[in-house]
């Protein structure tokens, strides 16, 4: 099964904003393959010319200008983890799929994983001003963990919410109401778990 490659860690400044203009723009040349993006593309176009805005300072820049170029790239950086998270789990090892989201694919060696256990025991750890955060048991070959929610369990619609790296979440910026989550590992091989039984969520401010 294909996945995600992005090594950003050994590209410049420069090679990162060309990556992350090219991502953008594929993912806007496919908006019915791309849908419920774990970010807004107009912040991530900002982050951008940010960056690389921060880098053309440095060229007749100091020190300052250099750091502060360093963290307007670790933004773009997140994003586009974040993005490369999202597209694994849309392309569901399909090649085409990453490609047409302007990612490259890791090479696959030896033999690889052909399943992954679900996560266990998902827990609503707290609700409070709108936030909600959850905590689940931690799967073995796991590299990331999605996180789904609906708000109407007799006829579920689950729309993706966040990834999370971590066998915990906090989901912000919810309404006064409830709403059924759910969890799913993802295998370092692009694998998906099944997702935990749903756990029900009171949102108060």
């Amino acid at each position: 099964m294909a996945q995600v490659a992005l090594k950003l860690y050994n590209k410049s400044a420069g090679d990162k904003i060309i990556i992350a203009r090219n991502v953008s723009k594929k993912i806007k040349a496919n908006p019915t393959l791309f849908t419920n993006l774990p970010l807004l593309l107009k912040d991530f176009d900002t982050h951008i010319l940010e960056a690389e805005e921060a880098q053309a300072d440095t060229i007749h820049g100091g020190e300052t200008e250099t750091e502060i170029r360093d963290e307007k790239m670790a933004v773009v950086e997140a994003d586009l983890k974040t993005l490369g998270l999202y597209v694994n789990q849309v392309s569901q090892g399909n090649a085409a799929v990453i490609r047409k989201a302007g990612m490259p694919i890791k090479k696959q060696k030896g033999a690889v994983a052909n399943s992954i256990e679900a996560p266990k025991y998902l827990q609503v750890k707290s609700t409070e001003a709108g936030h909600a955060s959850l905590v689940w048991e931690k799967v073995d070959g796991s590299r990331s963990y999605s996180v789904e929610y609906c708000d109407n369990i007799a006829t579920p619609v689950w729309n993706l919410v966040i990834f999370s790296t971590r066998n915990k979440a906090t989901v912000k910026n919810l309404q006064n109401k409830d709403y059924w989550f759910r969890v799913s590992a993802v295998g370092s091989n692009s694998l998906h778990s099944a997702y935990t039984q749903a756990v029900k969520v009171t949102v108060q401010s």
